[in-house]
């Protein structure tokens, strides 16, 4: 049976899958994010993921993606199981989109996407910079800004 919303960490383990092990931490972050603001574009505002997503200095962060694979350093991360990410069938071509989209990019590179003014990152940010503390960036404003991104190779139009 379907799901409403997944478990980031079993959307960051078919990243892995399909890029054979080939990504570092901060690229799966990255590339969670994007796939949530997809999917919350593309479903008219259903979020794929069940947890928030965090406004941190180096741009939106899943804090249990972060927490599984900060180890990893800057290194690429190994060992992703298939069998984690077996109920996704019906958000894999969000998934796949988001990979071709921004999975040959580096991790800097992503977040320097998600860093430009005007993303929800940056409002909330600069929001939380001013009021101390940490914050959750809500899904209606990652929604509003993807509804402002064509779905076509964007990523190269924003580097």
């Amino acid at each position: 049976m379907a799901r409403d919303k997944y478990d980031a960490l079993e959307i960051a383990n078919y990243f892995l899958y399909k890029r054979h092990g080939r990504l570092t931490p901060m690229q799966v972050i990255k590339l969670v994010y994007f796939a949530h603001g997809w999917t919350l574009k593309l479903t008219s505002g259903k979020p794929l993921i069940n947890e928030n997503v965090e406004a941190w200095r180096w741009g939106p962060v899943v804090r249990s993606v972060y927490n599984a694979y900060k180890h990893h350093g800057e290194d690429f991360i190994r060992g992703a199981n298939p069998k984690k990410y077996k109920s996704i069938d019906r958000h894999k071509n969000i998934l796949d989109r988001v990979l071709e989209l921004y999975g040959q990019k580096s991790g800097l590179e992503l977040s320097a996407l998600t860093h430009k003014e005007g993303t929800p990152w940056h409002t909330v940010f600069v929001k939380q910079r001013r009021n101390g503390g940490s914050a959750s960036i809500p899904d209606h404003l990652i929604k509003e800004y993807f509804d402002g991104v064509l779905l076509k190779k964007e990523s190269d139009n924003e580097s």
